[in-house]
């Protein structure tokens, strides 16, 4: 009776161990993205501040869950890890959203706003693709459109 039951049982488990498989995103990342916008008052052009950090992406039951950590960027404000979660996993590519505070010098006097950022990261083996595109609440700009994001994989998973 053991082994009918052993087979039985391995073939019970073998979805729960294919479903456990890593997702292709999860693992450390280098990334490269745009930061932040330096805006031109009177022509409201917008130049794109890029930087380079690191993305962890870790998978829990039903979402990822990305960290951002990125080292001080001259012509930003030092900022701490990022968090966001995912939309979906299901389809390509996959969607993360965040909410943040963000502080808008207008004519010299500063505004606390929501910046809302929206990643969208596919994955060909180690290398990572997408784009991110940020928004102030209340404040439509230039910088709403999604602008290209590029990173190479450091860590697997684990």
């Amino acid at each position: 009776m053991r082994h009918v039951l052993f087979p039985a049982l391995l073939l019970a488990l073998l979805p729960v161990a294919a479903g456990a498989q890593a997702h292709p995103l999860v693992g450390t990342w280098e990334v490269t993205y745009p930061a932040g916008f330096e805006i031109d008052g009177p022509s409201q052009r917008a130049r794109a501040i890029e930087a380079t950090g690191t993305l962890t992406i870790t998978a829990t039951e039903d979402s990822l869950i990305a960290v951002l950590e990125t080292p001080p960027v001259e012509g930003l404000p030092t900022r701490p890890p990022s968090r966001f979660t995912s939309l979906r996993v299901s389809a390509w590519p996959v969607r993360f959203a965040q909410r943040s505070p963000a502080t808008l010098t207008i004519n010299g006097r500063d505004e606390e706003r929501t910046a809302i950022s929206r990643w969208e990261f596919t994955v060909d083996g180690n290398t990572l693709g997408g784009t991110v595109s940020r928004g102030v609440e209340g404040f439509p700009s230039p910088t709403d459109a999604p602008r290209p994001l590029r990173g190479k994989r450091i860590a697997p998973e684990g």
